[in-house]
């Protein structure tokens, strides 16, 4: 469940009404969003100009080729951690995806701090791809992650090695090695 947070000066009946508008305007989204998806059988990402024109997306395909991009990318250490995520009960946290890993939860969460950088590159070039990931804080500490269910039946179907590093250096050598 989502939560949104409205903070007014209670004394500003602008300030009020303009609260107000946003409200409506987010419940209106919403709805749209649903009856988009009902109707088309596509997923809603995001809304194309300020008119507040909708944007539909159909999600497998945009999935896909945001995966298809961002899988080259990636060494076998971190398309592990991809399938690792996908495999997990959602949410999850940095030590369950250690144990997952069969690492230490320093090491896995230097991972996902490298993945990161290959995720922001492919976001550039796949604007309306959903996130791969979600973030959620947790009361008290700590953080709690899923993975985008788009990609989830994806990620389980890839093989390892499938990136570029793989494909340009025989097996077992590095590329410096083979060059």
């Amino acid at each position: 469940m989502s939560q949104l947070s409205v903070i007014v000066d209670p004394l500003d009946t602008a300030d009020i009404d303009a609260a107000i508008d946003q409200l409506i305007a987010i419940k209106n989204r919403l709805l749209g969003h649903a009856a988009l998806k009902e109707a088309t059988g596509m997923e809603y990402y995001g809304v194309n100009d300020l008119s507040g024109r909708y944007a539909a997306v159909d999600a497998r395909s945009t999935a896909q080729a945001a995966l298809d991009d961002l899988w080259p990318r990636l060494g076998v250490k971190l398309q592990k951690l991809m399938k690792a995520a996908a495999t997990l009960p959602q949410p999850y946290t940095t030590a369950d995806l250690a144990q997952a890993l069969g690492t230490d939860t320093a090491t896995a969460k230097s991972w996902r701090a490298n993945l990161g950088r290959s995720l922001n590159a492919v976001m550039k070039n796949h604007p309306d791809a959903r996130p791969f990931f979600e973030q959620h804080a947790q009361p008290g500490g700590g953080w709690h992650y899923s993975l985008s269910p788009d990609y989830r039946p994806l990620i389980k179907s890839r093989d390892l090695r499938e990136s570029a590093d793989d494909r340009s250096a025989p097996r077992g050598t590095s590329r410096k090695e083979s060059a």
